[in-house]
């Protein structure tokens, strides 16, 4: 009989993905909020946001002037560290905006255009300078919606103890401050917990757009049950 051959174990090695130019990306979100806000006109504001036409009329109910009182620029700022894009990897620049309307700090991000141009990514500065998810979470509906949002790995310390085996949870980051605490349980034994679980690493952040609805944990932290992710594999 043949001797057997042993396959040897597959390795898995992660794409290294080379971090952007901080500093043309900071020179870019200064120059882009500056311009913004300085707008007189819509069509002023729409040239700072990366594909401007979808969310024309979101733009101008924020930050056009409605009833005569327009949102004034305090601060834009960079965020030390860079998280990484779920799925994919992709280091992001991100940028905190305080305003006279949003004192908590949003979170802006730059996107590329076909032009090759960088602008402002609308979702997220609107999702964070509104406190959506937080609205969000305050209605009593067991409907599920789509968010952006910050994420890192966590021990789940906050839902009760023999619930912990059954989630992988993740600190939830919606602003640039430390006001709002929420954290996303993701079922572990399921396709999106395991592509979750193998795509995110101890230590690191990341930045995603999540289908969530509230999760009853017995926690006095709000927690969110993670139904999907935008980009993961369809199940």
């Amino acid at each position: 009989m043949p001797n057997a051959q042993i396959a040897a174990p597959i390795q898995i090695a992660r794409a290294i993905i080379p971090a952007p130019d901080l500093g043309a990306a900071t020179a870019d979100a200064n120059a882009l909020v500056s311009a913004f806000f300085a707008a007189d006109t819509a069509e002023g504001r729409a040239a700072c946001i990366h594909d401007a036409g979808k969310y024309s009329a979101e733009i101008e109910a924020q930050f056009g002037g409605a009833g005569g009182k327009k949102t004034e620029l305090r601060l834009i700022s960079p965020i030390s560290g860079m998280p990484q894009t779920l799925p994919g990897g992709s280091p992001v620049p991100l940028f905190k905006l305080v305003t006279s309307a949003g004192t908590h700090g949003a979170l802006i991000r730059l996107e590329t255009g076909a032009d090759r141009k960088r602008r402002i990514s609308w979702p997220l500065l609107f999702e964070t300078h509104t406190a959506a998810l937080a609205n969000f979470l305050k209605q009593p509906t067991a409907e599920a919606a789509w968010f952006h949002v910050g994420l890192r790995p966590s021990h789940g310390l906050e839902i009760a103890a023999e619930l912990r085996p059954k989630y992988i949870t993740f600190d939830v980051q919606v602003s640039a401050g430390r006001d709002l605490h929420f954290v996303a349980c993701v079922e572990r034994d399921t396709p999106l917990g395991r592509f979750m679980d193998r795509q995110t690493e101890w230590g690191k952040s990341y930045l995603a757009r999540l289908l969530v609805r509230k999760l009853d944990t017995r926690s006095e932290v709000p927690c969110l049950l993670v139904i999907d992710c935008e980009g993961a594999p369809e199940r």
